[in-house]
């Protein structure tokens, strides 16, 4: 029995160094998409997976016709064992239609019918001509409901068109969000007015019919039953009035939605300070007051943005919101910063006992012994409560590359993973190539949990060049050296 014991702790011992042998937070694999010839290029967007494994991925084709430059919105999707899924769209191709520009705002996003069929919620920004005058195009949101096969189930144009003219009409769209228990959609969306310097959070309801997935506008929303509202700050007063949301969330506690953001204050460095701007609407589009903006105090810089944030209910009655961006950081430089709010009463407020710094959690990189500007973009909350974020880092001129940071539920860095040697312990750096694509972002992010792969999609830049990427990366070391 005795050397049976040992033979068991024998073949544990070699089992857990082989695990321990891989990296966590490094890539496993990567796809670059580029075309044969020098008049077309792809461009990333979003990135999701289904419950049945199959990945789908949305970009933007540019391409050169009759001397127009003109951008196509694709999704691709990928069935579980990674193979391309021929049958949807053209041998995998599904063309939605024609985007603003290649550096749009895509989201894809889960829904649900009745019956438990999975469908797929795709957003972005479309060209809108009303006259043929070119100077009168401008951008409105498009919201598609498609089968997971591609099949359209519905779809919606959704202008705002606040502004008083077509060149003050642009609408960006950046966020979507299903709520699967009022069968609804709240999109989000940067607004023009008609001040050249004066943007709004737009904010649209829709209702997805739960057998056929059409959309439709939520009359019951907004000051004029049109399915649309709006909040703004102004804080930057005649020449800065640039409010932008990056995400919106459901909250189920209080039946209602918080889209954050960006507005524009004026104070710091150059006079381009940043707050991170909260908005909470009613589910009829009314502002929940009070409506508020959050800055860590570093005054000579003064720039707090938000990129993306996540809902959860922690306990009974415990709703919070984390939220990733970036922050002040040293040398001017800033950092990705991970906020946790709650509601202790009737407002939102930082979890100050959440991580260090008074709830400011926060993590600075170091490239080639430069400190670097860094951005949390994409936030993932993974089922054991811990949260994975994926940004950027830049360094010298115009040069990115990926990071990545991951935290404990308690706001403690998540030490078992990421990096050992060079970057701080729960964190990572990584670039896909070495010998190119100096500049690379992060515009999507997902996760299998069944292979223990996060899913990052973006863009590299090697000027001229814009290519699209798909990156697999280690995340769990139970399935280190088992998933594809």
């Amino acid at each position: 029995m005795k050397n049976l014991n040992r033979i068991i702790v024998i073949i544990l011992a070699i089992f857990s160094c082989q695990l321990n042998a891989i990296e966590l937070g490094t890539v496993k694999s990567y796809v670059v998409f580029d075309t044969s010839d020098d008049f077309s290029e792809y461009s990333s967007g979003d990135i999701i997976t289904d419950s049945q494994g199959n990945v789908y991925q949305a970009f933007t084709r540019t391409y050169i016709d009759s001397g127009d430059s003109v951008n196509k919105v694709i999704i691709i999707k990928y069935l579980s064992n990674g193979n391309v899924d021929l049958s949807f769209g053209n041998a995998g191709e599904l063309n939605i239609g024609t985007t603003t520009n290649n550096n749009n705002t895509y989201v894809l996003e889960i829904g649900k019918l009745n019956d438990g069929t999975e469908t797929l919620l795709f957003g972005y920004s479309q060209i809108i001509c009303p006259t043929p005058d070119i100077a009168d195009c401008h951008s409105d949101i498009k919201i598609i409901n498609l089968s997971v096969a591609g099949i359209e189930l519905g779809s919606i144009d959704i202008p705002f068109n606040e502004g008083s003219t077509y060149l003050r009409q642009d609408d960006d769209f950046t966020d979507l969000t299903f709520i699967w228990s009022l069968n609804k959609v709240a999109i989000t969306a940067e607004i023009e007015r008609s001040d050249e310097f004066d943007t709004d959070f737009g904010v649209a309801m829709l209702t997805l019919n739960p057998v056929t997935g059409e959309l439709n506008m939520d009359t019951s929303f907004g000051i004029d039953n049109d399915g649309k509202t709006q909040c703004y700050f102004d804080q930057g007063g005649a020449s800065g009035k640039f409010d932008r949301p990056e995400s919106v969330v459901y909250d189920f506690s209080s039946n209602s939605i918080i889209v954050g953001g960006t507005a524009f204050e004026g104070n710091g460095l150059s006079s381009q300070g940043t707050n991170m701007a909260f908005c909470n609407f009613s589910m009829d589009g009314s502002v929940l007051l009070p409506k508020w903006t959050t800055q860590d105090g570093v005054i000579s810089h003064s720039v707090e943005k938000v990129y993306d944030m996540k809902i959860a209910v922690e306990g009974i009655g415990n709703t919070v919101i984390y939220v990733t961006g970036t922050a002040n950081g040293s040398d001017l430089t800033s950092d990705v910063v991970l906020l946790k709010y709650h509601k202790p009463n009737t407002n939102w407020i930082i979890d100050s006992s959440f991580g260090s710094n008074n709830g400011w959690n926060t993590v600075g990189f170091t490239i080639n012994s430069e400190n670097t500007s860094d951005e949390g973009r994409k936030l993932f909350l993974e089922n054991d409560g811990s949260i994975l974020i994926a940004g950027t880092s830049k360094f010298t001129t115009f040069k990115r590359k990926i990071n990545l940071v991951k935290y404990r539920k308690d706001g403690s860095l998540y030490k078992s993973w990421g990096s050992r040697t060079v970057y701080p312990k729960g964190t990572n750096v990584i670039q896909l190539d070495s010998t190119q694509y100096q500049y690379c972002n992060v515009l999507g992010m997902t996760e299998d949990v069944s292979k223990g792969i996060i899913y990052i999609v973006g863009n590299q830049i090697d000027t001229p060049d814009t290519l699209a990427y798909m990156a697999k990366l280690h995340n769990d070391m139970i399935f280190g050296n088992t998933f594809e």
